[in-house]
């Protein structure tokens, strides 16, 4: 369930339908702050990483399991919301960061980092 965060108006997308919160990037940075603290002390992880070096990266494993959404975890708001984070939407900074690391391309072709040179998208 996802809970709205905000006023009690319906909004743009309707009162029947379900919307996933955005999380900010400071929540997304605690949880992963957090889940990277148990990897490193031990817990196993959720997802397997074929690299043997990344394997070892508590912070981009934890990322990962953000980013396909095997985390079961929840963020309580200052409002006293609460975004369960495996249906939340991300933002754009854990898909910059897990591309940065692994050199993956999460974007598609229509990134919006692709840059331009004579006309093509690299």
């Amino acid at each position: 369930m996802t809970v709205r965060v905000g006023g009690g108006g319906c909004g743009a997308a309707g009162c029947g339908e379900m919307r996933r919160e955005l999380l900010t990037k400071y929540e997304v940075t605690r949880v992963v702050g957090m889940r990277s603290l148990q990897l490193a002390e031990g817990s196993t992880p959720l997802i397997h990483v074929m690299d043997e070096g990344m394997r070892c990266d508590s912070m981009y494993v934890a990322s990962l399991e953000m980013w396909e959404r095997k985390l079961k975890a929840k963020v309580k708001r200052g409002d006293g919301s609460i975004v369960n984070v495996w249906e939340a939407r991300f933002p754009n900074t854990l898909q910059i960061y897990l591309d940065t690391r692994d050199g993956g391309d999460r974007y598609g072709s229509s990134s919006p980092l692709s840059l331009t040179v004579s006309g093509l998208t690299t």
